[in-house]
Formats: structure tokens, C-alpha cells, sequence
């Protein structure tokens, strides 16, 4: 049996900015890779669907999570 094929990804992010960038279309990539079409497609919805994350604030996460350990630890968030 053929084994899976494993892309890093920085791979995957390469292809996809290809495809976003419009270096090359979705046809060319597939056969110059050999990449089935809708491996990349799931690659670039993934991308773009991941992309806010990038921007989010991570202090804003961050104090949420102490008080939710506050609140966890039985003390009384009022009272600290």
C-alpha cells in the first residue's frame, strides 16, 4: 500500500500564497505539485479561515484565563 504523503506547512502556506497572489491558477499548481485540486482548495479555505487569528489581541485572552482560574480556585473574584 502506498504511504501518505506529509507537506510541511510551510508548504502548504507556499502553495496557497501562489494561489492567492495569482502567480499561478488552481490547475497548475495541482499538476506542478501533483496535488489533487481540492487538497489545496481545503489547504487555502483553511488559510483564509485561520487568518484572524493572526491579528487577535492575545492580552485580551490572556486576563480572561486568570480569572477564570480565580473563580476555579473558590476564591470569590469580589474579594481579591
Amino acid at each position: 500500500m502506498k504511504k501518505r504523503k506529509t507537506y510541511s506547512g510551510t508548504f502548504k502556506a507556499q502553495v496557497v500564497l501562489e494561489l492567492l497572489f495569482g502567480k499561478k491558477n488552481l490547475t497548475d499548481l495541482s499538476a506542478e505539485y501533483e496535488i489533487h485540486p481540492n487538497q489545496i482548495k481545503n489547504w487555502k479555505s483553511a488559510f483564509l479561515r485561520q487568518a484572524p487569528e493572526v491579528f487577535e489581541d492575545k492580552r485580551k485572552k490572556r486576563t480572561g484565563a486568570r480569572r477564570s482560574k480565580r473563580n476555579v480556585s473558590g476564591r470569590d473574584p469580589g474579594n481579591v
